[in-house]
């Protein structure tokens, strides 16, 4: 069984926490711009959002094309 080092699961809990604290910083927002309309208000959270996706992503990929090493390496 592969598991996560300790490094990785530091990174990966680093990125889900800074992707809920946006949502629970920006919630309060959001719910203003979907009652007045004015999405231009949304841009700056969902890039800040977007750039923690993507690393999530990335990371997420890395571990993955890791497994599929180690599982080649087991065969």
């Amino acid at each position: 069984m592969v598991t996560m080092d300790a490094r990785d699961e530091r990174s990966l809990d680093h990125l889900m926490d800074s992707l809920k604290a946006q949502l629970d910083m920006n919630g309060p927002q959001m719910h203003i711009v979907g009652s007045t309309g004015d999405a231009k208000a949304l841009i700056p959270v969902l890039h800040a959002m977007g750039a923690i996706i993507e690393g999530l992503y990335t990371q997420i990929g890395r571990l993955d094309a890791r497994l599929h090493a180690i599982d080649g390496e087991e065969v």
